[in-house]
């Protein structure tokens, strides 16, 4: 999923005179956030990923965003989404919120990021030349209809969306259309509302990103579509405001791995010896070639489920919805959790587009 993940809205603590009792004469409470000077951000399909990466975010300077809600399917997210950051959230499968999409709230802007198994080539290409190949997506599973069918519902709740999917989806075909890149084409038909009442149409812009060109050593693939509601697009027009072009590539000296965001060992040899854990583990060879994964292993501590171990030679986001900070494994093998500053400096590398 997914895409952006802004800071809830930090809103500013003011002295005020008061008449009540007992205070003094002076009370402290929050200034009001007007509007205008902030945004109101809903997101979808917030899982593992995105109730890491909005924990990140909290390490970040004010962003000027506001949350307004969102959903998502795992109970574990969603339970961690509402209690960590504040905001509304909706639990249920993508297709029933769809149907009675009045369930979330309104907003400025809404982050989506339907789920992508099905619609990546990863394991295709990393199982070439073995003994058990793997099928190439299939533009007609199911879970690729997301791509799609979340548009014509959020565009009912939003005057702007943005939207993040693989890029290998321009390649996927299927049996009922095997022109590549359909499900895409299909996507922005949704977005432009075709064959709908005439009048202004939405309009969007879409990116084709790789993050190896903006600071990070893996070639991770993005699409990103920001989508606008006709009055958005004449209210920016009135304003003089034009789309942005496209980020510039960063030079590879400053390409980053997850090793950038930590301590030195030494330090932590000698002031933390307690977080590593009674685990060595032999680093696998790195091959460069987009089959190398950011996730080690997986190692049981005693939690619900079998616990990720980040590689820090590669540019992982250790994400985690419950337990401890997350765990590393260094350069020689050896496995340690993660140090909260260290957890929070992940948040401001630029990997992750």
């Amino acid at each position: 999923m997914t895409v952006i993940m802004p800071q809830r809205l930090q809103a500013q603590r003011v002295a005020v005179q008061s008449d009540a009792p007992g205070d003094g004469g002076t009370q402290a409470r929050r200034a009001q956030p007007r509007r205008g000077t902030y945004l109101l951000v809903g997101e979808a399909f917030h899982g593992q990923a995105a109730c890491g990466a909005l924990s990140l975010t909290e390490g970040l300077d004010d962003a000027r965003l506001t949350w307004a809600g969102g959903f998502g399917k795992w109970r574990v997210a969603t339970a961690l989404a509402k209690s960590r950051h504040g905001f509304g959230t909706v639990e249920g499968d993508a297709l029933d919120v769809f149907e009675q999409i009045e369930l979330l709230p309104c907003a400025d802007v809404y982050g989506l990021g339907s789920p992508c198994q099905r619609a990546s080539w990863a394991a295709w290409v990393a199982s070439q030349g073995t003994d058990r190949p793997c099928d190439p997506p299939d533009g007609d599973h199911p879970m690729n209809q997301l791509l799609w069918q979340q548009i014509a519902p959020f565009k009912r709740r939003a005057k702007a969306l943005i939207i993040e999917f693989p890029t290998g989806v321009l390649k996927v075909a299927s049996a009922s259309n095997p022109e590549p890149g359909w499900l895409h084409r299909k996507m922005l038909a949704e977005i432009e509302g075709r064959g709908e009442e005439p009048g202004p149409k939405w309009v969007y812009h879409v990116w084709k990103l790789n993050a190896k060109f903006h600071g990070s050593k893996a070639a991770r693939r993005r699409l990103k579509t920001f989508a606008f509601a006709p009055e958005v697009v004449e209210a920016a027009t009135r304003a003089g405001v034009s789309f942005p072009e496209m980020p510039a590539p960063w030079p590879l000296y400053a390409q980053r791995t997850l090793r950038d965001a930590l301590f030195d060992d030494a330090i932590i040899d000698a002031y933390h010896p307690n977080l590593y854990m009674k685990v060595v583990l032999i680093p696998r060879e790195l091959r460069h070639d987009g089959t190398d994964v950011a996730q080690a292993s997986r190692v049981e501590t005693g939690q619900r489920e079998p616990e990720p171990i980040s590689d820090v030679r590669m540019p992982g986001l250790p994400m985690k919805c419950y337990g401890d900070f997350p765990l590393i494994m260094i350069e020689d093998g050896r496995v340690r959790r993660m140090l909260p500053a260290e957890f929070l400096r992940v948040g401001g590398h630029a990997w992750s587009v």
